[in-house]
């Protein structure tokens, strides 16, 4: 198992569903093994073993044994009681930084979970589509736009203090997968036109993650998005 302990601020769905390819029967030691197969519905496989069917996961290729919630995507990991890591995706409306559904519960959740842990630095990572980038002429203006709307939220809402949060622009160069249907159902045109927000208690400087045991999930980060001065 890669992590220790999984701490959650969300209301997460954590079922591991197990599914049995073949089974083998024998009623005699000497006797040959019958195998019996078990078909697997459409709408109940789980490419990425989270417990969230592939028809409804808007977060494909989860990393094994990471908590996810009911939409699949990661929302907090924790290796040891102390060590916080936390994940939280939001979308916006297209060409907009308008918040596409309510958060507000997640973001109450977060906030309590920062206080727990004060001197957890929060990474703030902008995103636009690829159509956005295309029709506006300055794409990162929107995705810091948006990472701001969500650095004022978690300042003047949850008091979390300004200096423990950094911005940064990634454009369109990471790029999340999304079903159609779970698009559909969240109508959300592109699952790009968000943000993601990472906090850690272990890394303040994504300049500085060299040998630490989170750094891989910070590297993509790391080589793809631009600091903004705010």
């Amino acid at each position: 198992m890669k992590l220790s302990s999984l701490i959650s601020v969300a209301v997460l769905n954590i079922s591991v569903l197990s599914l049995v390819g073949c089974q083998a029967v024998s009623t005699d030691t000497d006797s040959p093994k019958q195998i019996v197969t078990t078909a697997i519905e459409a709408s109940q496989l789980d490419s990425d073993e989270d417990g969230v069917p592939d028809i409804n996961d808007e977060c494909p290729n989860t990393p094994p044994y990471r908590v996810v919630d009911e939409k699949g995507c990661i929302v907090i990991v924790s290796d040891f009681t102390d060590t916080l890591e936390l994940e939280m995706t939001v979308f916006f409306a297209p060409l907009s930084s308008q918040l596409l559904e309510d958060y507000n519960l997640e973001f109450v959740k977060t906030g309590k979970k920062l206080k727990e842990f004060p001197k957890a630095h929060v990474f703030i990572f902008g995103h636009v589509s690829s159509k956005e980038r295309d029709v506006i002429s300055r794409s990162g203006a929107l995705s810091i736009e948006r990472g701001l709307v969500i650095k004022n939220i978690l300042v003047e809402r949850q008091n979390i203090a300004p200096e423990r949060i950094s911005i940064y622009d990634c454009s369109d160069r990471l790029r999340m997968q999304a079903t159609a249907s779970a698009m559909a159902d969240r109508n959300i045109e592109s699952p790009n036109s968000r943000v993601t927000i990472r906090a850690s208690n272990v890394i303040n400087d994504l300049n500085n993650i060299t040998g630490l045991a989170v750094t891989s999930s910070y590297e993509k980060f790391s080589q793809h998005c631009d600091l903004v001065n705010n």
